[in-house]
Protein backbone atom coordinates (compact mmCIF):
# COMPACT_ATOMS: atom_id res chain seq x y z
CA UNK A 1 0.00 0.00 0.00
CA UNK A 2 1.98 2.21 -1.10
CA UNK A 3 2.05 5.80 1.14
CA UNK A 4 2.80 7.62 -1.86
CA UNK A 5 -0.21 7.85 -3.24
CA UNK A 6 -1.29 9.97 -0.51
CA UNK A 7 1.71 11.88 -0.72
CA UNK A 8 2.52 11.34 3.16
CA UNK A 9 5.65 12.93 4.19
CA UNK A 10 5.19 12.97 8.40
CA UNK A 11 3.10 10.43 10.55
CA UNK A 12 2.73 10.50 14.02
CA UNK A 13 2.59 7.70 15.86
CA UNK A 14 1.29 8.28 19.58
CA UNK A 15 2.44 5.03 21.89
CA UNK A 16 1.94 3.75 25.65
CA UNK A 17 4.04 0.62 24.90
CA UNK A 18 1.04 -1.01 24.64
CA UNK A 19 0.23 -4.60 22.15
CA UNK A 20 -2.43 -2.33 20.34
CA UNK A 21 -0.12 0.57 20.35
CA UNK A 22 2.16 -1.70 18.73
CA UNK A 23 -0.01 -2.25 16.03
CA UNK A 24 -0.56 1.12 14.92
CA UNK A 25 3.33 1.84 14.94
CA UNK A 26 3.25 -1.38 12.60
CA UNK A 27 0.98 -0.02 10.41
CA UNK A 28 2.75 3.23 10.34
CA UNK A 29 6.04 1.63 9.58
CA UNK A 30 4.30 0.27 7.01
CA UNK A 31 3.00 2.94 5.39
CA UNK A 32 6.13 5.21 6.09
CA UNK A 33 8.55 2.61 4.10
CA UNK A 34 6.53 2.30 0.86
CA UNK A 35 6.33 5.47 0.23
CA UNK A 36 9.83 7.83 1.86
CA UNK A 37 7.67 9.53 4.98
CA UNK A 38 9.29 9.64 8.24
CA UNK A 39 7.43 8.80 11.00
CA UNK A 40 7.25 10.65 14.30
CA UNK A 41 6.73 7.99 17.90
CA UNK A 42 5.81 9.92 20.06
CA UNK A 43 5.38 9.35 24.08
CA UNK A 44 3.22 11.54 26.61
CA UNK A 45 4.07 11.19 29.73
CA UNK A 46 1.27 11.55 32.02
CA UNK A 47 1.87 12.84 35.41
CA UNK A 48 -1.81 13.90 36.71
CA UNK A 49 -1.20 11.00 39.13
CA UNK A 50 1.91 11.90 40.78
CA UNK A 51 0.04 15.71 41.04
CA UNK A 52 -2.76 14.57 42.59
CA UNK A 53 -0.19 12.39 44.77
CA UNK A 54 2.19 15.01 45.41
CA UNK A 55 -0.65 16.93 46.55
CA UNK A 56 -2.34 14.68 48.99
CA UNK A 57 1.07 13.71 50.42
CA UNK A 58 3.11 14.42 53.18
CA UNK A 59 6.53 14.60 54.43
CA UNK A 60 8.44 11.80 53.57
CA UNK A 61 5.75 10.66 50.95
CA UNK A 62 6.53 13.64 49.06
CA UNK A 63 10.18 12.70 48.10
CA UNK A 64 8.80 9.03 47.62
CA UNK A 65 6.41 10.25 45.10
CA UNK A 66 8.74 12.77 43.47
CA UNK A 67 11.63 9.99 43.20
CA UNK A 68 9.18 7.64 41.54
CA UNK A 69 7.93 10.19 39.18
CA UNK A 70 11.31 10.73 37.93
CA UNK A 71 11.94 7.18 37.80
CA UNK A 72 9.48 5.77 35.78
CA UNK A 73 10.22 9.40 33.47
CA UNK A 74 13.60 8.22 32.89
CA UNK A 75 12.51 4.54 32.24
CA UNK A 76 9.82 5.69 29.47
CA UNK A 77 12.11 7.78 28.03
CA UNK A 78 14.85 4.92 27.92
CA UNK A 79 11.63 3.06 26.47
CA UNK A 80 11.14 4.82 23.77
CA UNK A 81 14.28 5.28 22.08
CA UNK A 82 14.81 1.37 22.22
CA UNK A 83 11.17 1.34 20.59
CA UNK A 84 12.41 3.98 18.11
CA UNK A 85 15.96 2.13 17.06
CA UNK A 86 13.46 -0.87 16.49
CA UNK A 87 11.34 0.64 14.09
CA UNK A 88 14.36 2.50 12.23
CA UNK A 89 15.99 -1.09 11.66
CA UNK A 90 12.58 -1.44 9.99
CA UNK A 91 13.75 0.76 7.29
CA UNK A 92 12.31 3.83 8.02
CA UNK A 93 13.41 7.03 9.12
CA UNK A 94 12.01 7.54 12.68
CA UNK A 95 12.14 10.62 15.35
CA UNK A 96 11.27 9.70 19.13
CA UNK A 97 9.53 12.52 20.84
CA UNK A 98 8.71 12.58 24.15
CA UNK A 99 6.64 15.23 26.26
CA UNK A 100 4.94 15.82 29.23
CA UNK A 101 1.14 16.20 29.74
CA UNK A 102 -2.47 15.41 28.88
CA UNK A 103 -2.20 12.65 26.00
CA UNK A 104 -4.82 14.34 23.70
CA UNK A 105 -3.89 17.57 23.75
CA UNK A 106 0.02 16.63 23.27
CA UNK A 107 -0.78 14.52 20.56
CA UNK A 108 -3.30 17.20 18.93
CA UNK A 109 -0.17 19.83 19.42
CA UNK A 110 2.77 18.33 17.51
CA UNK A 111 0.25 16.89 14.83
CA UNK A 112 -0.03 21.04 14.39
CA UNK A 113 3.28 21.66 14.97
CA UNK A 114 5.03 19.62 12.56
CA UNK A 115 2.47 19.74 10.08
CA UNK A 116 1.82 16.36 10.68
CA UNK A 117 -0.26 14.06 7.58
CA UNK A 118 -1.28 11.61 9.30
CA UNK A 119 -1.77 10.40 12.87
CA UNK A 120 -1.86 6.53 12.96
CA UNK A 121 -3.09 5.52 16.60
CA UNK A 122 -4.65 2.44 18.17
CA UNK A 123 -7.85 3.09 20.03
CA UNK A 124 -7.02 1.48 23.29
CA UNK A 125 -3.83 0.67 25.23
CA UNK A 126 -3.51 -1.43 28.55
CA UNK A 127 -0.61 0.27 30.06
CA UNK A 128 0.90 3.91 30.41
CA UNK A 129 -1.67 6.15 29.00
CA UNK A 130 -4.38 5.01 31.33
CA UNK A 131 -6.96 6.96 29.30
CA UNK A 132 -5.83 5.95 25.88
CA UNK A 133 -9.05 4.06 25.83
CA UNK A 134 -11.64 3.33 23.23
CA UNK A 135 -14.35 6.53 23.75
CA UNK A 136 -11.55 8.69 25.30
CA UNK A 137 -8.22 9.79 23.55
CA UNK A 138 -8.79 8.00 19.86
CA UNK A 139 -12.19 10.07 19.63
CA UNK A 140 -11.02 13.07 21.04
CA UNK A 141 -7.93 12.82 18.33
CA UNK A 142 -10.35 12.23 15.79
CA UNK A 143 -12.29 15.27 16.78
CA UNK A 144 -9.54 17.78 16.95
CA UNK A 145 -6.67 16.38 15.10
CA UNK A 146 -5.59 18.73 12.38
CA UNK A 147 -4.93 16.07 9.92
CA UNK A 148 -6.28 12.34 8.83
CA UNK A 149 -6.25 9.67 11.66
CA UNK A 150 -5.92 6.16 10.93
CA UNK A 151 -6.74 4.25 14.25
CA UNK A 152 -6.43 0.63 14.10
CA UNK A 153 -8.03 -1.57 16.15
CA UNK A 154 -6.44 -4.54 18.28
CA UNK A 155 -6.54 -8.00 17.22
CA UNK A 156 -4.96 -11.47 17.96
CA UNK A 157 -2.14 -10.49 16.05
CA UNK A 158 -1.31 -7.70 18.49
CA UNK A 159 -1.11 -9.64 21.72
CA UNK A 160 3.22 -9.05 22.16
CA UNK A 161 4.59 -5.51 22.28
CA UNK A 162 7.05 -5.56 19.79
CA UNK A 163 10.57 -5.96 21.51
CA UNK A 164 13.85 -4.33 20.67
CA UNK A 165 15.39 -6.68 18.63
CA UNK A 166 11.76 -7.86 16.69
CA UNK A 167 12.17 -4.99 14.05
CA UNK A 168 11.22 -7.61 11.40
CA UNK A 169 7.86 -7.91 13.12
CA UNK A 170 7.49 -4.11 12.94
CA UNK A 171 8.35 -4.25 9.42
CA UNK A 172 5.78 -6.69 8.84
CA UNK A 173 2.19 -5.30 7.03
CA UNK A 174 -0.66 -5.38 9.51
CA UNK A 175 -2.83 -3.74 6.62
CA UNK A 176 -3.70 -6.29 4.62
CA UNK A 177 -6.17 -4.50 1.88
CA UNK A 178 -8.28 -6.62 0.05
CA UNK A 179 -11.74 -4.97 0.66
CA UNK A 180 -12.08 -1.21 1.39
CA UNK A 181 -15.44 0.56 2.84
CA UNK A 182 -16.12 4.16 1.54
CA UNK A 183 -18.72 5.55 3.71
CA UNK A 184 -20.05 9.07 1.98
CA UNK A 185 -23.15 11.04 1.92
CA UNK A 186 -22.31 12.75 -1.59
CA UNK A 187 -20.81 16.21 0.54
CA UNK A 188 -17.57 17.56 -1.29
CA UNK A 189 -15.30 16.15 2.27
CA UNK A 190 -16.93 13.07 1.69
CA UNK A 191 -15.67 12.95 -1.77
CA UNK A 192 -12.32 13.59 -0.54
CA UNK A 193 -12.48 10.65 1.31
CA UNK A 194 -13.70 8.74 -1.67
CA UNK A 195 -10.67 9.34 -3.30
CA UNK A 196 -8.10 8.30 -0.74
CA UNK A 197 -9.92 5.16 -0.57
CA UNK A 198 -9.69 5.02 -4.34
CA UNK A 199 -6.09 5.60 -4.30
CA UNK A 200 -5.65 2.91 -1.33
CA UNK A 201 -7.90 0.72 -3.38
CA UNK A 202 -5.50 1.20 -6.74
CA UNK A 203 -2.27 0.69 -4.76
CA UNK A 204 -3.41 -2.62 -2.89
CA UNK A 205 -5.59 -4.25 -5.88
CA UNK A 206 -8.41 -4.11 -3.38
CA UNK A 207 -11.90 -4.10 -4.02
CA UNK A 208 -14.29 -1.05 -3.16
CA UNK A 209 -17.73 -0.79 -0.95
CA UNK A 210 -19.48 2.55 -1.39
CA UNK A 211 -21.73 3.07 1.23
CA UNK A 212 -24.58 5.39 1.59
CA UNK A 213 -26.85 5.36 5.07
CA UNK A 214 -30.50 6.61 5.06
CA UNK A 215 -30.59 7.97 8.32
CA UNK A 216 -33.83 8.45 9.86
CA UNK A 217 -33.20 12.49 9.63
CA UNK A 218 -32.31 12.01 6.07
CA UNK A 219 -35.38 11.63 4.32
CA UNK A 220 -36.70 14.90 5.52
CA UNK A 221 -39.82 14.83 3.06
CA UNK A 222 -41.13 11.75 5.19
CA UNK A 223 -40.51 13.94 7.87
CA UNK A 224 -44.38 14.58 9.79
CA UNK A 225 -43.05 17.85 9.69
CA UNK A 226 -43.58 18.30 6.35
CA UNK A 227 -47.81 17.44 6.32
CA UNK A 228 -47.39 14.28 4.56
CA UNK A 229 -48.95 10.64 5.39
CA UNK A 230 -49.68 7.24 4.51
CA UNK A 231 -48.87 6.85 0.78
CA UNK A 232 -46.98 10.26 0.97
CA UNK A 233 -44.60 8.99 2.84
CA UNK A 234 -43.63 6.04 1.59
CA UNK A 235 -43.45 7.20 -1.95
CA UNK A 236 -40.66 10.40 -0.01
CA UNK A 237 -38.72 7.42 1.05
CA UNK A 238 -38.88 5.46 -2.08
CA UNK A 239 -37.69 9.13 -4.17
CA UNK A 240 -34.73 9.45 -1.42
CA UNK A 241 -34.13 5.88 -1.64
CA UNK A 242 -34.16 6.04 -5.59
CA UNK A 243 -31.90 9.04 -5.78
CA UNK A 244 -29.09 7.32 -3.43
CA UNK A 245 -28.61 4.61 -5.66
CA UNK A 246 -28.35 6.40 -8.66
CA UNK A 247 -25.93 8.69 -7.05
CA UNK A 248 -23.63 5.80 -5.89
CA UNK A 249 -24.05 3.85 -9.22
CA UNK A 250 -22.38 6.99 -11.03
CA UNK A 251 -19.86 7.32 -8.34
CA UNK A 252 -19.30 3.36 -9.35
CA UNK A 253 -19.15 3.69 -13.09
CA UNK A 254 -16.61 6.67 -12.47
CA UNK A 255 -14.65 3.73 -10.24
CA UNK A 256 -14.65 1.29 -12.97
CA UNK A 257 -13.44 4.03 -15.55
CA UNK A 258 -10.54 4.31 -13.00
CA UNK A 259 -10.00 0.64 -13.46
CA UNK A 260 -11.40 -0.17 -9.76
CA UNK A 261 -13.92 -3.23 -8.97
CA UNK A 262 -16.81 -1.25 -6.58
CA UNK A 263 -19.96 -2.44 -5.54
CA UNK A 264 -22.59 0.53 -4.53
CA UNK A 265 -24.87 0.04 -1.57
CA UNK A 266 -28.03 1.88 0.49
CA UNK A 267 -28.60 0.95 3.70
CA UNK A 268 -31.10 2.45 6.16
CA UNK A 269 -30.79 3.53 10.25
CA UNK A 270 -27.92 4.51 12.60
CA UNK A 271 -24.92 5.95 10.45
CA UNK A 272 -22.37 5.36 12.43
CA UNK A 273 -23.83 1.94 13.28
CA UNK A 274 -24.43 0.68 10.07
CA UNK A 275 -20.75 1.32 8.75
CA UNK A 276 -19.36 -0.54 11.44
CA UNK A 277 -22.21 -3.15 10.73
CA UNK A 278 -21.53 -3.50 7.14
CA UNK A 279 -17.64 -3.37 7.16
CA UNK A 280 -18.02 -6.46 9.64
CA UNK A 281 -20.45 -8.42 7.67
CA UNK A 282 -18.59 -7.49 4.47
CA UNK A 283 -15.17 -8.69 6.01
CA UNK A 284 -13.83 -4.78 5.02
CA UNK A 285 -10.52 -4.12 5.78
CA UNK A 286 -10.66 -0.89 6.12
CA UNK A 287 -13.15 2.02 6.39
CA UNK A 288 -12.69 5.45 5.12
CA UNK A 289 -14.71 7.95 5.82
CA UNK A 290 -14.70 11.89 5.88
CA UNK A 291 -14.76 14.01 9.77
CA UNK A 292 -17.39 16.41 8.22
CA UNK A 293 -20.62 16.50 6.09
CA UNK A 294 -22.51 18.96 4.59
CA UNK A 295 -25.62 16.98 2.98
CA UNK A 296 -27.42 13.83 3.49
CA UNK A 297 -25.92 12.49 7.07
CA UNK A 298 -27.18 15.41 9.01
CA UNK A 299 -24.98 12.79 12.08
CA UNK A 300 -21.45 12.94 9.87
CA UNK A 301 -20.27 16.38 11.55
CA UNK A 302 -17.20 16.53 13.73
CA UNK A 303 -17.48 15.04 17.05
CA UNK A 304 -20.66 12.46 15.96
CA UNK A 305 -20.56 9.84 12.91
CA UNK A 306 -16.96 9.39 12.93
CA UNK A 307 -15.89 9.34 16.39
CA UNK A 308 -18.63 6.70 16.85
CA UNK A 309 -17.55 4.68 13.87
CA UNK A 310 -14.36 4.37 15.44
CA UNK A 311 -15.85 3.16 18.49
CA UNK A 312 -17.56 0.32 16.89
CA UNK A 313 -15.40 -0.86 13.89
CA UNK A 314 -13.95 -4.07 14.50
CA UNK A 315 -11.18 -3.30 11.42
CA UNK A 316 -8.83 0.08 10.88
CA UNK A 317 -10.71 3.22 10.69
CA UNK A 318 -9.18 6.32 8.74
CA UNK A 319 -10.91 9.46 8.92
CA UNK A 320 -10.32 12.01 6.52
CA UNK A 321 -9.94 15.82 7.42
CA UNK A 322 -11.51 18.02 5.11
CA UNK A 323 -8.27 19.39 4.11
CA UNK A 324 -6.61 16.33 2.97
CA UNK A 325 -3.26 15.68 1.42
CA UNK A 326 -3.59 16.02 -2.53
CA UNK A 327 -4.44 13.27 -4.18
CA UNK A 328 -1.61 12.12 -7.52
CA UNK A 329 -4.04 12.94 -10.67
Amino acid sequence: MPARALRLETILVPTDFSAPAGLALRSAVQLAGAGGARVLLLHVFDDSDYIVGTALGIGSQLTAMAELRDHNLAAAEKRLEALAETARQGGCEVEAVFTVGSPAAEIVRLAAQRSVDLIALSTHGRTGWRRLILGSVAEQVVREAPCGVLAVHAHPDASVVPAAADAQGLAAAPLQLRHILVATDFSPQAEAARHWAEELARAAGAGLSLLHVLAPTSALPGDPSFGLAGPEIEQAWRTVRDGAHARLRELGRSCAEHGLNAEAWVLHGSPAEKIAEAAHNWRCDLIVLATRGSGGWGQLLLGSTAERVVRFATCPVLVVRPKAPPMNS
